[in-house]
């Protein structure tokens, strides 16, 4: 029973998980307690460390104590607590900039202070009994343990309109604490601290939106502002893995490009060396030849008689040396695909299991494409064996057909009347060469007879 419920408990959590959306688990880090993340709605966003700015990418960046999160022209940030809850969250708008920094408490509860430098934040607070995030300008401090509101800092003085909740503010310089009202707006003079109330102006909501520059309205504006976070996210991120994707894509056909010039290369070289060796032989051969002509006739003719034996005894047996020949080469061509096929098959096992084991969509598209491209040269592989094999055992069958002949056949002498007219299929003229065609070695077998 325990173990069946276990295994419920395991289902309904990778559910949950699947449901809550991409953004999750594009995150660096795990949401530990407390700790606070950054996703770019829109660049450029960026956070200030230590003296130096960070880029905040598509999947997002843990915060840390005295960072400064900044908005450029146009780009939107959403800066949240935990993606599976539906409170702490502050939504930055375009050219802002605000500061994280920790409260000291007494207890373990911890308190989150975001201080709004320029620019406009949305935010929506929710108290826990183990969490807080206050927000704050240069002249006040805004606590709510369950509301709504908006923070606009510009020119010294702030501007704070309530849209939900009881949001209470403080004023820095007077040490008063003053109540906002739903659908009201405070505005704090930096100089002297005094507070005054009004209206929210249409304006004043403007500037969180998309391209469009939506305004929402006060029901149900920030999770809108949540959605769209969210889409914004899962958009970034399939164009992220395209762009990665075509990048390997295009790294590997440079790969290709570069082996294929490297290898004409080679063939070119070994052409012209084959060709230089030739004609050096061609030259060394008429220089022989030119000298033996003045030698006597008997003496050419008792050196040449042991030669004209050996040439009479590969003609008598060429058939069987082309078919032996032919044998051995394209076996040793069949070995040798099989060897490179496994290879590449116990490759792709062992990136199988790699990707099996890792969750990084980076590394995994990288093990996608390396897995693809091994597959296409299994496939030429094993269309380069099975020719291979026929033409060995074609070869193979040969051989044996000849020997057979050789010790059945009578025993009258080999002629080329004898071979015309009792092995017509026999050719006259066979030659085995090599044939070069877009930088791919090739075998040549050519064959001719005489009717």
């Amino acid at each position: 029973m325990a173990v069946f419920c276990n295994k419920i408990g395991i289902g309904l959590t990778l559910l949950f998980l699947f449901l809550a959306g991409p953004v999750v688990f594009a995150q660096t880090t795990s949401n530990e307690l407390g700790a606070l993340k950054v996703i770019a709605v829109d660049p450029p966003v960026s956070i200030s460390r230590n003296g130096e700015e960070i880029a905040v990418r598509e999947w997002g960046l843990t915060l840390t104590e005295d960072d400064e999160i900044i908005t450029g022209v146009g780009g939107k940030a959403y800066i949240f607590m935990s993606l599976l809850s539906q409170g702490n969250e502050i939504f930055l708008s375009s050219s802002t900039r605000v500061r994280i920094s920790k409260i000291p408490t007494t207890d373990e509860k911890t308190i989150h202070n975001v201080e709004v430098v320029y620019g406009k934040v949305r935010a929506k607070v929710q108290l826990t009994p183990n969490q807080e995030i206050r927000i704050s300008t240069l002249s006040s401090e805004i606590v709510s343990d369950d509301g709504e509101f908006i923070v606009e800092q510009n020119s010294g003085n702030a501007q704070i309109g309530a849209s939900r909740g009881l949001i209470q503010l403080f004023s820095k310089r007077t040490n008063q604490g003053t109540v906002i009202p739903e659908n009201s707006m405070a505005t704090v003079f930096q100089t002297t601290g005094t507070v005054t109330m009004s209206s929210i102006p249409k304006r004043f909501k403007r500037g969180f939106g998309g391209p469009e520059d939506e305004e929402f309205d006060d029901v149900d504006d920030m999770s809108k502002l949540r959605k769209m976070a969210v889409k914004r996210q899962r958009e970034m991120e399939m164009n992220l893995a395209e762009a990665e994707k075509t990048r390997l894509a295009n790294e590997k056909a440079a790969r290709d490009a570069a082996e294929k010039a490297r290898r004409e290369k080679e063939e070119q070289e070994k052409a012209e060396e084959a060709a230089k060796k030739a004609a050096q032989a061609k030259k060394s051969e008429d220089t022989a030849v030119k000298k033996d002509a003045s030698a006597d006739a008997q003496v050419m003719a008792d050196l040449t008689e042991e030669p004209m034996e050996d040439q009479s005894l590969f003609m008598k047996y060429k058939w069987h040396i082309a078919a032996t020949s032919t044998f051995v080469v394209f076996a040793y061509l069949a070995t040798d695909e099989a060897s490179k096929f496994n290879a590449l098959d116990s490759e792709n096992s062992s990136l199988q299991s790699q990707y099996a084991s890792t969750s990084d969509t980076t590394t995994r598209t990288n093990l996608e494409v390396e897995y693809e491209v091994n597959k296409e040269k299994m496939v030429k592989l094993k269309s380069n064996i099975d020719l291979y094999n026929y033409i060995s055992i074609a070869a193979l069958g040969v051989e044996g057909y000849l020997l057979y002949l050789f010790f059945f056949s009578d025993d009258e002498p080999d002629t080329e009347e004898k071979t015309a007219k009792y092995h017509p299929w026999v050719p006259d003229d066979f030659m085995l060469t090599t044939n070069h065609q877009q930088t791919h070695q090739r075998l040549k077998l050519s064959a001719s007879w005489k009717w």
